[in-house]
């Protein structure tokens, strides 16, 4: 059984008070996209642990999942601390690293360094969906799938108990939307 860990880097911490803002949503969704591959376990990593933790420890938290694949959500916030973090899981334990989310584009060179082995353009669901059974797809390095009927049919990754509310009491969600010419500018 192939083991995947997703995780999402915390906001920079820019004060002393409580840290928000680190909601794994995306994480939350690329494990329901993935809940009926028989041989592929995902965890995705609390945010309890990955928004208080130091480097030190959550680095060692995540070795201790083993997993074969890491996942890492990127937004303008974590791109460098990810960047970072990947290389040197990589050089530790050798997983395939995944990097996906808004900041992931096809434009955006930044990403694109020997430790990330795949970067997802736009939604990932049906994107690591074929990453996991179609070994010649993971060769291509980096691919841009629709998720459409994904998002039209799954369940709430709240309600399957993956992710916790409980923290912050609330959910900070990014989302993108292509512009349609014909709806004149800044009309979605």
């Amino acid at each position: 059984m192939r083991r995947v860990l997703l995780l999402q880097l915390p906001l920079p911490q820019l004060n002393y008070s409580r840290q928000t803002g680190n909601v794994p949503l995306a994480a939350a969704c690329l494990k329901l996209a993935t809940i009926d591959l028989s041989d592929v376990q995902i965890d995705i990593l609390p945010e309890s642990a990955v928004t208080y933790l130091g480097g030190a420890a959550l680095f060692d938290l995540v070795l201790r999942y083993q997993a074969d694949i890491i996942g890492f959500s990127v937004y303008s916030w974590n791109l460098k601390r990810s960047l970072y973090f990947a290389g040197t899981l990589k050089e530790a334990s050798q997983p395939r690293i995944i990097f996906g989310g808004p900041e992931i584009t096809p434009d955006n060179q930044a990403a694109a360094v020997p430790c990330v082995d795949f970067r997802v353009y736009g939604e990932g669901e049906a994107a690591l969906v074929r990453l996991l059974q179609d070994q010649e797809f993971r060769r291509r390095k980096s691919a841009s799938l629709p998720a459409d009927n994904f998002f039209r049919t799954s369940r709430s990754p709240y309600l399957e108990g993956w992710l916790e509310p409980e923290i912050e009491n609330m959910v900070l969600l990014e989302t993108t939307c292509p512009l349609y010419p014909e709806a004149g500018p800044y009309h979605y």
